[in-house]
């Protein structure tokens, strides 16, 4: 998610916040690790898919079944020592 946050950076996960409503930032479950994405619905989907984008423009947005992920919660803040 370089600009936004830095390799080594510690982040902090609202638990609460386990549906992308309102869209944003969260940690979740791709399927192959834990991730910090942007959450964005895609609307008039049937079922619900979602848009995971990275801040990062190297990685390309991707869509996906919201029942394919597992969202852990919402970004909150981060604590970086750089």
């Amino acid at each position: 998610m370089e600009p936004r946050l830095y390799e080594g950076d510690r982040v902090f996960i609202d638990l609460r916040y386990t549906v992308p409503s309102p869209e944003g930032i969260f940690a979740l479950w791709d399927g192959y690790g834990v991730v910090v994405k942007r959450v964005e619905i895609v609307r008039g989907s049937d079922p619900l898919r979602v848009r995971i984008i990275s801040a990062n423009a190297s990685y390309t947005p991707y869509e996906v079944a919201l029942d394919d992920i597992k969202i852990i919660g919402r970004y909150a803040g981060r604590f970086t020592a750089n």
